[in-house]
């Protein structure tokens, strides 16, 4: 195997971060966002928004990245003004933050435990 399809590969081995707000859950459940790593393009396709290093990028990555468990987007462009303007600032910050910090070890051993299954 090639160094670039071994890269590859590795990406499509971490699987998904999953991310729980409790702001935004029923009372007493967290809503759970998914959301793969960021590749360099994404980080790109971000960056040429115009928002990169501005507050609004996190709402650039949410709309961008955020998915429910089965993989489907959860916000659209459409989105926008309600994630910037409607939406706690902190926790879109948040959310976001940990969507561009990549998966911790912890959700690396549950995705591996999960492929075991």
């Amino acid at each position: 195997m090639s160094v670039i399809e071994s890269a590859k590969a590795h990406l499509t081995r971490l699987g998904r971060k999953r991310i729980e707000v409790p702001e935004w859950g029923p009372k007493g459940a967290p809503f759970l966002v998914y959301a793969t790593p960021m590749t360099v393009g994404e980080r790109e396709k971000i960056r040429q928004i115009g928002n990169a290093g501005s507050p609004e990028m996190f709402v650039d990555v949410l709309i961008n990245k955020a998915t429910d468990k089965e993989g489907q987007k959860l916000f659209t462009i459409d989105d926008r003004f309600d994630l910037t303007n409607k939406v706690d600032g902190s926790v879109v910050s948040r959310v976001a933050l940990e969507i561009l910090a990549g998966l911790s070890d912890e959700d690396l051993e549950k995705n591996l435990e999960a492929a075991g299954d």
